[in-house]
């Protein structure tokens, strides 16, 4: 047990300083974008919905192969000829994708800026977008095979470090020269092409050969449904802003949306940081058929993931108005309700997910893929009914209610199968003394006023709650371990 935390540690740890490394980066990109005046709340909106296709057509043409990828690869650990064929299959099959669908964007990007979303600056956008999806596409398969090999360190440091830095870098560049949001799709060009650059460099050690010697048809069978499961969050993340922007036909209101979502997500530090590493892991234990182990693992991850959530959930139901105020200005606090909408739908997402990974160590990704399509297609029919009677927040409610049922479901069939369940009764002190922190910081202060009393307000309720995590005996021996990993690292 000691020696799969301490892999999961100081992984994970190199990971959460990516991520939250990534998050502020992220932000500083996003505020540089909502806040200049010459592209205002429209053009951040035209810039999201942009994004979203990017978003969507990268991973789709992944083809679920990264996740696949990341299970086979420790599965043919003794067997490097199968693993060259995993590698270059993926390779084939994702390559091929790109191309065609980075072809199919670029010739109908006009169609669907002027027609769909009634916005023509959003045609030269898309077309920059399309002649970027397949670097991004192929950057995404090296990082999974990184990742397989249990170097995930190389996604924080490329991905979540250099890429934003870069991107920020050549947003400023562009901006300054007058491109405005042309100038931004500029920027995410450039900065892709250098990023695959980068990770060429620590993959091609594993790169062989191009071309299999025998198709490895077991990484497909297992990919596709994991595609599906892919395709079911990035709906979950996308449809939202796609049918704002094709239903309202307001690029405004869509900015405002896209200030509450990214604000919402930074409750995926900890969670992504734990499961990039863990389905290697699982998958070994699996093998092994260690179940004790299994479930001990799972119980401290969840531990982990629920003190993060609880915290963030918190913080944005009493002071989300101020956060947003903070990141993106006063003019888009009006999205603060579908802000608490979305949080709360992520904390039951995250808080159950691990049972997605627990599936997908044990092979029965079609049960993932058919939960997937019933909730893609919930998703949908949601926001189809809810956006034109109640506009941002209808889809905050389409997207948080979604999240929550596809974990939850997960959570049900999962624990059916395996009859795992890695919770505590004494887990639900968590989310309790997370509840009594900010309640009572509201009570004396209820309307903090200024950026600065904000930051003071999130840094003091943070101490406050894991003071109170400690004085509580919240954690336990296996959490000890990996905090002492985390101070290792930091120093």
């Amino acid at each position: 047990m000691k020696n799969n935390l301490e892999t999961l540690a100081n992984s994970a740890t190199i990971i959460i300083i990516g991520l939250f490394l990534s998050k502020v980066l992220n932000y500083i990109f996003r505020i540089i974008v909502a806040r200049n005046p010459t592209i205002g709340t429209e053009g951040y909106g035209t810039l999201s919905i942009a994004l979203a296709f990017f978003g969507i057509i990268s991973l789709f043409n992944l083809f679920g192969l990264n996740q696949g990828i990341m299970r086979y690869i420790p599965f043919y650990q003794n067997n490097q000829d199968k693993i060259n064929d995993t590698i270059s299959t993926s390779l084939i099959i994702t390559s091929i994708l790109s191309i065609a669908t980075a072809t199919t964007l670029f010739i109908f990007s006009n169609y669907i800026s002027l027609t769909i979303f009634n916005d023509p600056n959003l045609t030269n956008l898309l077309k920059l977008i399309a002649i970027a999806i397949p670097l991004e596409t192929t950057k995404l398969l090296f990082l999974a095979i990184l990742k397989a090999y249990k170097k995930a360190k190389y996604e924080a440091y490329i991905k979540n470090i250099f890429e934003h830095i870069t991107k920020i870098i050549l947003t400023l560049v562009f901006i300054y020269m007058g491109y405005q949001v042309f100038g931004i799709g500029l920027a995410i060009l450039f900065t892709i092409l250098l990023s695959l650059i980068v990770t060429i460099i620590p993959t091609k050690q594993y790169l062989k050969r191009f071309i299999p010697k025998n198709i490895d048809k077991k990484i497909i069978q297992h990919s596709w449904p994991l595609l599906i499961s892919t395709m079911v969050i990035l709906i979950l993340s996308w449809t939202d802003t796609f049918m704002l922007g094709g239903i309202l036909k307001d690029s405004s209101l869509v900015g405002i949306y896209n200030a509450a979502i990214p604000t919402a997500q930074v409750m995926n530090i900890i969670p992504i940081a734990v499961f990039v590493i863990l389905v290697p892991i699982l998958t070994d234990l699996f093998v092994k058929n260690d179940k004790k182990e299994s479930t001990q693992l799972l119980k401290t991850i969840t531990k982990w993931i629920l003190i993060s959530e609880s915290y963030f959930l918190l913080l944005f139901i009493f002071f989300g108005k101020q956060t947003l105020s903070l990141l993106f200005g006063a003019e888009y606090v009006s999205g603060y309700l579908s802000l608490t909408i979305i949080a709360s739908g992520l904390f039951i997402y995250f808080t159950f997910r691990s049972y997605e990974y627990i599936l997908q160590s044990i092979g029965k990704t079609r049960l993932i893929f058919y939960i997937s399509i019933l909730v893609a297609a919930l998703n949908i029919s949601l926001n189809y009914i809810l956006i034109p009677k109640m506009g941002i927040t209808g889809a905050a409610i389409a997207t948080g209610s979604t999240y929550a049922l596809y974990s939850l479901l997960l959570l049900l069939i999962g624990y059916k199968i395996t009859k795992i369940f890695p919770f505590n009764i004494d887990f639900l002190k968590i989310p309790i003394l997370a509840t009594l922190t900010f309640a009572t910081t509201y009570l004396i202060i209820p309307n903090p006023t200024g950026n600065i009393t904000t930051l003071i307000l999130i840094f003091s309720t943070l101490i406050i709650y894991l003071i109170s995590l400690l004085i509580t005996r919240c954690f336990i021996k296996e959490d000890f371990i990996i905090i002492n990993i985390i101070k290792k690292k930091i120093r």
